[in-house]
């Protein structure tokens, strides 16, 4: 009796020990990686340098700006985030509320694309911003949503939200 005991009891534990857990559940990096090696979701976001959306597009890069007064301001900057003028790239923002496809006319000014007229009322519906590089160029989008309230975690407005939440 006492060997059958001892029989279960090495069986169980040599179970027990074959069922181990992945090692990396829960850490902050995939197997393969030391520790410390994976950078946390808000070291790989960046804040555009006006606090709006740095859109994820080729060079130059975009940040994507809603200014108090509803416009939107959409500037370029180098691959050290210094601000480039303009030249030859074509921008359109679509607000889709429910009343409706609303499409901003965007204009250049000051080395900027500038919105002529504010985005409709209301929050939560979704933008839509198309960039080219050039006008024959093939449109990258980005999808957002309109939320102006303040990030708990990152300050910024929720759109351009850097947290990763």
């Amino acid at each position: 009796m006492k060997i059958h005991s001892l029989a279960l009891a090495l069986l169980v534990a040599g179970t027990l020990t074959a069922c181990k857990q992945d090692e990396h559940a829960g850490h902050d990096h995939k197997p393969g990686e030391k520790h410390g090696d994976a950078k946390p979701k808000a070291a790989q976001l960046l804040a555009g340098p006006q606090g709006g959306k740095l859109l994820a597009n080729t060079a130059p890069r975009a940040e994507f700006l809603i200014g108090a007064d509803r416009r939107v301001t959409i500037t370029f900057y180098d691959a050290q985030l210094k601000p480039v003028p303009a030249s030859g790239q074509v921008v359109a923002v679509t607000a889709e509320p429910k009343s409706g496809k609303v499409t901003l006319t965007m204009e250049a000014k000051d080395g900027t694309f500038v919105s002529k007229e504010p985005l409709p009322a209301g929050a939560g519906h979704p933008l839509v911003v198309q960039v080219k590089a050039t006008a024959d160029a093939i449109p990258q989008n980005f999808r957002l949503t309109l939320d102006l309230s303040d990030c708990g975690g990152c300050k910024l407005k929720e759109y351009a939200c850097i947290c990763g939440h």
